[in-house]
C-alpha cells in the first residue's frame, strides 16, 4: 500500500481518540477509588455493560483468527489481511481482558486465580487459554513479521482452536449457569462463535477499507475482490445469525421455564432490540450485502458499520436478559423484573476501550506493515 496524506477526517478521529481517553481514564479513576458505586449495577443486575463490553472485543478477537484461518486452508490470498487480522486479535484481546479487570473493581484481585487455581472451574480454564491464545497470537504475528513462515500454517491452525477454545469457554460460563436459563445452556458456546464469526469478518473489513480511505491509497484488484468476497461471506453468516435468532426467541418464548419466558417477554418488548439488534445488526447488512447489485466497497463498509453496532446491542441484549428476572423462584413472575442504566463511568471505560483500540491500530498500521503480505511456504 502507498501511503499519502491523511484527510481531515482522520485528525477528526484522532481528536475523538484523544477525548474517547481522557473520558475513560477518568471513569477507571472513579470505578477504583469508588467501587461498583460508580456503575450502575445492583444485587439483582451484578454484570453492567462493560461485561458485554469485554465479551464484544473478545469476540473481536477470536472472529478475526477464525477469518484468517482461510489462510491455513490453502487458500493463499488470505495472506493479503492475514497480518492485519492477526494484529486486530492481539489489541481486541488486550481490550476485552482489560475491561474485565476493570470491572472487577479491585483488578489485583485476578491474582488468585492464579494462587487458587480451581481446575473445576470453567473461569480458570478460560484463563489459562487466555493465556495460550495470546502466546500463540504473538508467535504468529512475530512469524508474518519476519518472513519465517515455514510453520505458519500450523501455528495459523492452532490459534484458530486456541480462539475457538477460548470464546466457547466463554459461552460456556454463561450458559453453565443453570439458574439463568436465558443464556441458553449447552448451545451458548456454538452460539458465542456464531457471533465472533460475524463481529470478527465485520471488523476486519471496515478496518480495511477505512486504512486505506483515509491514508488515500489504491487498493490493489486482488485486495479488492478478497474485500467484497469476504463481504459475501458476512452476508451468509448474517443468514445462519438471523436463522439462530428468530428460533432463539421461539424457544425462549415457548419455554417451560416461567424465569426464562419472562426474560423473553421482557426482550421482545425493547425497541432498541427491534431497531439496533434485528434491524440494524441483521435485516439492513444481509440485504446489502447478499444483492450483487449494491454490493461494493463502500456498502460493504456501510454492513460492517451495522453489524457491529447490531452485534454491541445483541451481546448488552444477552447479558443484561439473563439478569433481569430473580434466580429466587419465589420472586419470578409476570411483569417482575429488575432493570439497569449503565453510568457515565462505565460508558467513558468503555469508550477508552474503542479509543484505546483505534489508537493502537493507527500506530501499527503506521509503524509494522500491517500490509505485508504473508509468504507462502
Amino acid at each position: 500500500m502507498t501511503q499519502k496524506n491523511t484527510s481531515g477526517l482522520f485528525w477528526a478521529g484522532m481528536a475523538a481518540i484523544a477525548i474517547g481517553l481522557i473520558a475513560g481514564i477518568w471513569g477507571v479513576i472513579s470505578l477504583l477509588t469508588q467501587g461498583h458505586a460508580a456503575m450502575g449495577v445492583n444485587d439483582q443486575i451484578p454484570w453492567g455493560v462493560l461485561v458485554p463490553g469485554y465479551v464484544f472485543f473478545v469476540a473481536a478477537s477470536a472472529g478475526c483468527v477464525i477469518v484468517a484461518l482461510g489462510y491455513a486452508l490453502g487458500i493463499k490470498r488470505f495472506a493479503l489481511i492475514m497480518k492485519r487480522a492477526i494484529f486486530l486479535a492481539i489489541i481486541t484481546l488486550l481490550a476485552g481482558g482489560a475491561l474485565i479487570l476493570i470491572e472487577l473493581g479491585s483488578p489485583l484481585k485476578a491474582i488468585n486465580f492464579v494462587l487458587s487455581p480451581n481446575p473445576l472451574s470453567p473461569m480458570w480454564w478460560m484463563l489459562v487459554f487466555y493465556t495460550l491464545y495470546l502466546a500463540m497470537l504473538l508467535v504468529e504475528f512475530y512469524l508474518i513479521t519476519t518472513g519465517r513462515v515455514s510453520n505458519l500454517r500450523t501455528i495459523s491452525v492452532f490459534t484458530a482452536f486456541s480462539a475457538i477454545a477460548v470464546h466457547s469457554t466463554l459461552g460456556g460460563i454463561f450458559g453453565l449457569a443453570a439458574v439463568r436459563t436465558y443464556f441458553g445452556g449447552a448451545l451458548s458456546p456454538v452460539y458465542f462463535i456464531l457471533i465472533a464469526m460475524l463481529i470478527g469478518t465485520a471488523l476486519l473489513l471496515l478496518v480495511t477499507i477505512l486504512t486505506y480511505k483515509l491514508t488515500k491509497a489504491t487498493m490493489s484488484a486482488e485486495l479488492h475482490a478478497l474485500v467484497l468476497d469476504l463481504g459475501k461471506f458476512l452476508g451468509i453468516v448474517l443468514g445462519v445469525g438471523i436463522f439462530f435468532t428468530l428460533w432463539k426467541i421461539i424457544a425462549g418464548l415457548r419455554s417451560t421455564v416461567d424465569s426464562t419466558v419472562i426474560a423473553y417477554q421482557d426482550t421482545v418488548g425493547l425497541w432498541w432490540y427491534w431497531v439496533f439488534v434485528i434491524l440494524i445488526g441483521l435485516v439492513i447488512p444481509i440485504v446489502l450485502l447478499l444483492n450483487p447489485k449494491t454490493r461494493n466497497i463502500n456498502v460493504v463498509a456501510l454492513a460492517s458499520v451495522c453489524v457491529l453496532i447490531g452485534m454491541f446491542g445483541a451481546r448488552v441484549e444477552f447479558t443484561l436478559g439473563g439478569e433481569i428476572v430473580p434466580v429466587m423462584k419465589d420472586l419470578v413472575h409476570p411483569g417482575f423484573s429488575s432493570h439497569y442504566a449503565p453510568t457515565f463511568v462505565e460508558i467513558a471505560i468503555l469508550g477508552l476501550a474503542f479509543s484505546g483500540v483505534a489508537l493502537l491500530y493507527i500506530l501499527g498500521a503506521r509503524k509494522l506493515e500491517l500490509d505485508k503480505v504473508a509468504e507462502h511456504d
